[in-house]
């Protein structure tokens, strides 16, 4: 059995304007505002790294939220793929 890597469930998202899907530093899918934006993914795996168990032992990362004041991005593991979605926040 093959996964499925369409990642139709991302289009889904209510209120995104974008997301991007990574794996072994390569991007998988994206689209929106976070079309090929290499420079995102480059910069979450940066984050990623702080939160590395050998930093802050006893720890497990499931979704880490980054907002600004119009915007949000929410980026969650799971498996071997890194998901990053971008939001619009309601004022």
């Amino acid at each position: 059995m093959t996964a499925d890597t369409s990642f139709g469930f991302l289009s889904k998202v209510p209120d995104q304007c974008g997301y991007l899907v990574f794996a072994d530093r390569a991007i998988v899918k994206s689209d929106g505002d976070l079309s090929n934006r290499e420079a995102t993914m480059v910069a979450v795996e940066k984050i990623l790294g702080v939160l590395n168990p050998n930093v802050l032992p006893n720890t497990k990362f499931y979704q880490l939220t980054v907002s600004y004041p119009e915007y949000s991005y929410t980026i969650i593991e799971s498996g071997k793929y890194t998901f990053v979605v971008k939001r619009r926040l309601h004022t």
